[in-house]
């Protein structure tokens, strides 16, 4: 299941994916944003709310060609 999987789960994904380095930065509580060159590609806002509501985490594939198309990759 994706509702606990820890920013440096995502990272070690793009890092093996895209062959790149990721750089983790603590948010708030429940807060999951990727960016490439500072532009957000994957944003999921957390807090109360969103565990209330049950928001999804993205899926891994979703994660990756995010990433890719932010950095201009081919697969």
């Amino acid at each position: 299941s994706h509702n606990r999987k820890q920013g440096g789960e995502f990272a070690a994904l793009i890092e093996d994916a895209l062959k790149t380095t990721v750089e983790l930065q603590k948010g708030r509580w429940g807060q999951f944003d990727i960016t490439v060159n500072n532009r957000p590609v994957i944003t999921r806002k957390g807090g109360l709310l969103a565990k209330l509501l049950g928001k999804p985490w993205p899926q891994d594939e979703e994660v990756v060609a995010a990433v890719r198309d932010a950095m201009g990759k081919t697969e």
